[in-house]
């Protein structure tokens, strides 16, 4: 009987598992595995649709053929860097030390992961981007509705700096709002002791 009791007690002993929860450990790792496994299954996806696009190559003669396999190959590169991206990130928020704060440092690291991969997907792919519309012409133009500068090279160059443009931008607004969420919780949490401490000294 004092055996049983004694499993009794530790299989409902929680006290461990409490204070993962309150200093945040349970909560990161389990975001960390998802952010890794999502990685993963996105990269499937990915090559899904990697292969998915090889037919429109038959519809292109073979400049523009070369061009648009630069382009499969460099969208293929790009996806690769940003699921690494992925992958590392939650690596790192599992390794994420306690503090005060649980969620936000999260919902922060969140904003700024999506930016890192915007950032690494879109200059990774700005250049083969670029090589196909010089290569493929106006048939990838109308195709893809890439700007028209009624120039092939003009559209091209256009086309890469407007990319470059939204790669520098991508991670430039994430990393703004992710160190916004902390100034706003920082301040709250300012107040709160201030209010606080006023009450106190009643």
């Amino acid at each position: 009987m004092e055996k049983f009791m004694d499993y009794i007690k530790k299989s409902l002993n929680v006290r461990p598992s409490i204070n993962a929860l309150n200093d945040g450990s349970i909560i990161r790792k389990i975001i960390g595995t998802i952010l890794q496994v999502l990685a993963f299954v996105l990269g499937i996806i990915i090559i899904v649709y990697w292969f998915k696009m090889w037919p429109f190559i038959n519809e292109l003669s073979f400049i523009s053929g070369l061009g648009f396999v630069i382009w499969q190959f460099g969208v293929f590169y790009a996806s690769l860097l940003s699921l690494k991206v992925l992958y590392l990130r939650g690596s790192d928020m599992k390794k994420h030390p306690d503090s005060d704060y649980v969620i936000v440092p999260i919902i922060a690291e969140s904003l700024k992961i999506y930016g890192e991969m915007l950032f690494f997907f879109l200059a990774a792919i700005s250049l083969p981007t670029a090589l196909l519309i010089w290569f493929g012409g106006q048939t990838i133009i109308n195709k893809f509705q890439v700007i028209d500068m009624g120039s092939i090279f003009l559209s091209g160059i256009t086309t890469f700096f407007t990319i470059i443009l939204f790669s520098i931008s991508s991670i430039i607004v994430t990393r703004f709002l992710s160190e916004w969420i902390f100034v706003f919780f920082s301040i709250a949490d300012d107040l709160n002791i201030m209010r606080r401490n006023k009450i106190g000294k009643k």
